[in-house]
């Protein structure tokens, strides 16, 4: 097995794992035991600053354990693209790809996703208070106990205490989830309903041997992924403006000069603005929306530079310890779009990394990076965005370091001063808004 942590008396790490920012102790063990594991792999002429290495290298690979799951983080790009895409396999039972999600077909969305983000201006516009982002999601290695030690499992049900919010979620879900579908349904019975993945699903409901059930989760999951995972980024980027004012000056100046005063920036704009998209990239890998990644299944007993990965082996690709490690990514604490301009490794030209890896990689990327362009550089172009003052006119600055603890994890909620740009600005978000209400009676968006 890989290095890592010594075990408890009970033979496993639960306690070890804190319930604020686990993919924080994740990271440090990547450093501790997995960089200390080269070091004594590697011939002692060839450590020109031993202490050096261990204290800012990134090792590629550790292990713990929850109970008496084995869990193997993965610490660098290049040991998750080595098990996770190129030993796919046997690290993950999902489909390669999603058909109506690849880059390709998510073009056809973005008629919708333009719209939508005009009526989020028109919103915006008529805001008379400053607001605050919020999000929740509850999902972290480790939370239950029940995943530690599954045994429980076989407690009489009403003894299972660990299930009472999860069942209460779950109801919730449900009759949101076939609520939505059944809309979706009544207006194919009457002809009204426009051509989406879920009249396809449905159509094809029997075709699979679905039940209710399964096609209304299925339905839901690209949308309640994405909803969260989309606006936490976006919470991030306006976060790291705050913060960067003179990286936001350059998007500005960049936005003016590009798309101008008269028209809203397109989709059609994205090749011309370079260094907004080295932002947007950049705030992905500065605040990783999912720190931890997502887990993967072994599906058969492996070898990585001999460690052994045993069968049904838990495994992460720790996007925290990747973001940050310092050979990919120098002085990975700084907020620097620069380094994806001209970026010559086409790994970061594409930087699919905070998506995560192989057949777990979010099949919706593509959609959200166009829902996230759209509404950055709107949102860009129509306001002026400041920090909120106090009564003796400082700036509030909000803390770069007050995140959510959960597997999709996003800032704390902050302030946001914005301010039109002008009068012609205003009148453009006003004329736009009128019209995309008028095109989203044919979608029935609300």
């Amino acid at each position: 097995m890989p290095p890592g942590p010594p075990r408890s008396f009970w033979g496993d790490n639960t306690l070890d794992i804190p319930r604020i920012k686990p993919w924080e102790t994740f990271t440090a063990w990547n450093r501790k035991y997995g960089a200390l594991d080269i070091l004594l792999r590697t011939p002692t002429q060839a450590r020109p600053n031993p202490q050096l290495t261990v204290s800012l290298s990134v090792g590629p690979i550790i292990s713990f354990y929850l109970g008496r799951k084995p869990v193997i983080v993965l610490g660098t790009a290049q040991a998750a693209w080595d098990l996770l895409d190129k030993r796919a396999d046997i690290y993950s039972a999902r489909p390669r790809s999603i058909v109506a999600l690849s880059a390709t077909a998510s073009a056809q969305y973005r008629p919708l996703q333009s719209l939508e983000s005009k009526l989020m201006l028109r919103r915006l516009l008529d805001l008379k208070d400053n607001f605050a982002y919020k999000s929740e999601i509850t999902l972290v290695p480790g939370k239950y106990l029940v995943e530690s030690w599954p045994i429980i499992l076989w407690l009489p049900k009403r003894l299972q205490w660990f299930r009472r919010d999860i069942d209460k979620h779950r109801e919730m879900d449900i009759e949101l989830y076939t609520s939505l579908m059944n809309q979706v349904r009544k207006k194919m019975s009457d002809g009204t309903a426009q051509p989406s993945m879920a009249t396809i699903a449905l159509g094809k409901q029997a075709e699979f041997g679905l039940t209710e059930l399964e096609t209304a989760y299925t339905l839901s999951g690209p949308w309640d992924a994405g909803v969260g995972t989309t606006l936490i980024t976006i919470e991030n980027f306006f976060l790291a403006m705050l913060h960067h004012r003179d990286v936001y000056l350059k998007f500005r100046d960049e936005l003016d000069l590009v798309v101008g005063p008269n028209r809203l920036p397109e989709y059609s704009d994205m090749e011309s603005l370079p260094y907004l998209m080295a932002a947007l990239k950049e705030v992905t890998r500065w605040r990783p929306v999912a720190p931890t990644g997502f887990p993967h299944a072994v599906t058969q007993d492996d070898v990585y530079q001999g460690h052994f990965i045993p069968k049904g082996a838990t495994v992460y690709g720790n996007i925290h310890a990747i973001s940050r490690d310092p050979e990919m990514f120098p002085e990975p604490d700084v907020f620097r779009p620069e380094r994806f301009l001209d970026a010559k490794n086409p790994k970061l030209a594409s930087f699919t990394i905070p998506f995560g890896f192989g057949r777990r990689i979010c099949p919706g990327m593509h959609v959200a990076s166009q829902s996230i362009y759209i509404v950055v550089a709107r949102m860009l172009w129509a306001f002026d965005i400041a920090p909120m003052q106090d009564e003796h006119g400082n700036p509030i600055l909000p803390s770069t370091a007050a995140y959510t603890t959960r597997l999709v994890s996003g800032p704390e909620p902050f302030p946001l001063a914005l301010k039109v740009r002008g009068k012609s600005v205003e009148e453009m978000i006003i004329l736009e808004s009128e019209r995309a209400e008028a095109e989203a009676m044919r979608w029935d968006v609300e």
